[in-house]
């Protein structure tokens, strides 16, 4: 292409024409988005002429003139400039927007006088072109339509009147290509969701730099991710040994990012064609440090508690060791659950006997979870505990089992049943709980317990021993009923096409459940799932009742 360039006498940073004659130049040409190089060959087509003396500029000298590029950012700002302008490279300057041209008689470099008054210059500059990356399109001198990756319109076709499908651009959106036959193109911008594809990323890993694909996308055979209410979240994966040699990634502590959620590789088993890892969740890493002796774990709600526990966890790091830092929050407090929180902690944790694992401070059998309750809520390097699952939905859904459904599987557990319970602190003083009417057993399952609650408890106090023997009787109190729900075969079961179909199962979630074989109803959550981490669909739910066999009764002892 051809473009005649109009030169000026001014100041290389100034725009339009000013009375400062230290340069010739073009005024400010605009760079398109995306340009690469600048291309062109410069043709001085006349000399140089000033009007008021009739004499041609620089006829002393016998240089060649000599055509420069200078390149600005978005405020007219002088970035950089090029003695050659054929093949520029401006590539790394992504912050250029802004272009001029300038001349001047090299050898020695003459610039003009600032005594002269001259008139304008002009020069051809063949093939003047902005190299690009994005195949955008242009019209030519004879107005054809063209990109820089596609040849031109067959010149029989560029002749008036013009065919109705020959491509041609409209002067108001230059970079939209038409004809007559189709409409015109409209520009619009969707938002195409990118799959959550299944990733491996390296053990060092950074913190926040699990937004992107990791050393590879995975293309495994199979995937279940296997969550269970307060307790393990787990995923199983198959991947065939490819040519690609994606499966050399699944090495032990390496992690997965499975449905968005992070699982760190922990066991590894190897055939002569699959690799099958079993992978925890990132939270499981607070397995892996310690809370020493004598820690001071304490508290008067459950955030100050469960920060507390992680302040008092030590991976005894080394020089370049990764370690990943949590946040948790509870909503749980003295008031709400009826008990000191403060009080528990002072004389069960602090100081701490024995050490232990911020896990199982969290989640053991003396733990936060056992002393206070909650339900636990993770995501990623976030925990919650509070007194309902954080983001869980209620009356997520409500189920009539009649005797001749047989996709759901009942089952009732007696062997951990306590209907009596008695409990004794390291005084002998006995503070006992029990259920006062025994619908549905033979007579009292008894049980007790003596718990030493150390040197900070100096005389009896019923509050303690009422919350030590609530907390032993609420986890056996009553049969323990679950249900299996195979999703995969009650999808094609009219009565059940809402359920099965139901896009969000997860795990807190709760609703009411209509058992006609026992003739009762009762208010279940949903304690455990099985998903499919390829496809995301839910193949398998578990829902846990709550009751119990009448009113519950305390007694103090001696």
């Amino acid at each position: 292409m051809i473009k005649i360039l109009k030169f000026v006498q001014g100041s290389l940073s100034s725009s339009g024409e000013i009375d400062d004659k230290t340069r010739l130049r073009t005024d400010f040409i605009e760079i398109p988005a995306g340009t690469q190089k600048i291309q062109g060959v410069p043709e001085f087509v006349e000399k140089f002429y000033d009007k008021t003396t009739k004499q041609y500029l620089y006829s002393e000298y016998k240089g060649t003139p000599v055509c420069y590029v200078y390149i600005y950012d978005a405020q007219h700002t002088f970035i950089a400039d090029f003695s050659a302008i054929n093949g520029v490279d401006i590539s790394a300057y992504t912050w250029a927007v802004y272009m001029r041209f300038t001349v001047c008689i090299g050898s020695p470099t003459i610039y003009p006088d600032d005594s002269l008054e001259t008139s304008y210059y002009y020069y051809f500059l063949k093939n003047f072109d902005f190299r690009t990356e994005i195949l955008s399109w242009e019209m030519d001198e004879n107005f054809r339509i063209f990109n820089k990756k596609c040849p031109l319109v067959p010149e029989k076709s560029i002749y008036y009147p013009y065919p109705d499908a020959l491509w041609r651009m409209d002067i108001l959106s230059p970079d939209i290509p038409r004809h007559l036959i189709f409409p015109c193109f409209k520009p619009f911008i969707r938002h195409v969701r990118q799959p959550d594809y299944i990733t491996v990323h390296a053990m060092h890993t950074a913190q926040q730099n699990f937004d992107n694909n990791g050393l590879a996308i995975l293309t495994p055979i199979s995937c279940t991710v296997t969550e269970n209410f307060n307790a393990d979240w787990s995923v199983t994966l198959e991947h065939p040994r490819d040519d690609n040699g994606k499966w050399r990634y699944l090495v032990e502590f390496n992690i997965l990012k499975v449905l968005g959620q992070l699982f760190v590789i922990r066991t590894v088993t190897y055939t002569h064609t699959t690799v099958t890892v079993f992978a925890e969740h990132i939270f499981y890493q607070l397995n892996d440090c310690w809370i020493y002796p004598n820690a001071e774990i304490a508290g008067s709600d459950g955030t100050q508690i469960l920060r507390n526990i992680l302040a008092n966890s030590t991976f005894n790091p080394r020089t370049n060791d990764t370690i990943y830092r949590f946040e948790t929050n509870s909503d749980l407090t003295s008031e709400g659950i009826g008990v000191d929180m403060e009080l528990v902690t002072a004389n069960k944790w602090r100081p701490l006997k024995n050490g232990t694992t911020p896990l199982e401070m969290i989640l053991g059998s003396d733990g936060f979870t056992a002393n206070f309750g909650g339900d636990l809520y993770r995501n990623n390097f976030y925990f919650s505990i509070n007194e309902h699952m954080e983001n869980h939905l209620e009356n997520s859904f409500d189920i009539r089992m009649g005797l001749n459904l047989k996709k759901i599987t009942k089952k009732t557990e007696t062997s951990a049943l306590c209907t009596h319970f008695t409990v004794y602190d390291q005084f002998g003083s006995a503070l006992s709980v029990f259920w006062d009417v025994h619908d549905g057993i033979p007579h009292h399952i008894v049980r007790s317990q003596t718990v030493d609650f150390g040197e900070n408890y100096t005389e009896t106090d019923f509050n303690l021993l009422g919350h030590e023997a609530k907390k032993y009787f609420g986890l056996h109190m009553q049969p323990q009923i679950s249900y299996e729900v195979s999703l995969e075969d009650l999808r094609n079961n009219p009565d059940f096409s809402e359920f099965s179909n139901n896009p969000r199962y997860n795990v807190g979630d709760r609703g009411r459940i209509f058992d006609e074989e026992l003739n009762i109803s009762f208010d279940a959550h949903i304690t455990h799932t099985v998903k499919d981490g390829i496809s995301g669909q839910t193949l398998e739910i578990g829902f846990s009742s709550t009751g119990g066999f009448g009113n519950m009764g305390i007694e103090h002892g001696n």
